[in-house]
């Protein structure tokens, strides 16, 4: 803000984000929490725009939110990280949507603090694991086991197998 502010002043201001996990491991989801606090905004609704840049490309994702409370709204937005390990500048844009650009909402003391930025580790670990069966239940608890850990990516092929045999099996 300004030292010469009125206590009446309208402000939309990012105080922090965070990614979560952090570090990530490879093409997995991440969530990116940005605290925004909303000084005369109560009720406005919002975009967030979380980017990065990968390889000379952008990559995007917006959720459209509604500030509840003055100080510490958390806004929650689900990302993929990139497929090469590294460390990338995470942005979080919070305001309002108009040709494709997050604008500031009308009537803001100042549009400077309406992002923020972190850096997110990217790591290629993890276990990649591949099942290849017919359809059982003993099968059913290790895939429900493997989905619920981030850490590991499952692939499953089910293959069916007529349980009578064929006449040329025989």
């Amino acid at each position: 803000g300004q030292a010469n502010s009125t206590p009446d002043a309208k402000d939309l201001v990012v105080t922090a984000i965070e990614c979560n996990p952090s570090p990530a491991s490879i093409k997995n989801d991440v969530l990116v929490t940005a605290r925004v606090n909303a000084h005369g905004f109560i009720g406005s609704k919002v975009t967030a725009r979380v980017s990065y840049f990968h390889d000379g490309k952008p990559y995007t994702w917006n959720e459209e939110f509604t500030l509840d409370r003055e100080k510490n709204n958390e806004l929650k937005v689900s990302i993929k990280a990139p497929d090469t390990k590294g460390e990338i500048k995470v942005r979080v844009d919070v305001g309002l949507e108009k040709d494709g650009k997050i604008e500031p909402l009308p009537g803001e003391l100042s549009p400077l603090n309406n992002w923020s930025e972190t850096y997110l580790t990217v790591n290629k670990d993890g276990v990649r694991v591949l099942i290849i069966d017919q359809l059982r239940y003993e099968n059913t608890m290790l895939r429900d086991a493997l989905k619920r850990e981030k850490r590991f990516d499952l692939y499953q092929v089910i293959r069916q197998v007529s349980l009578k045999p064929s006449a040329d099996e025989r």
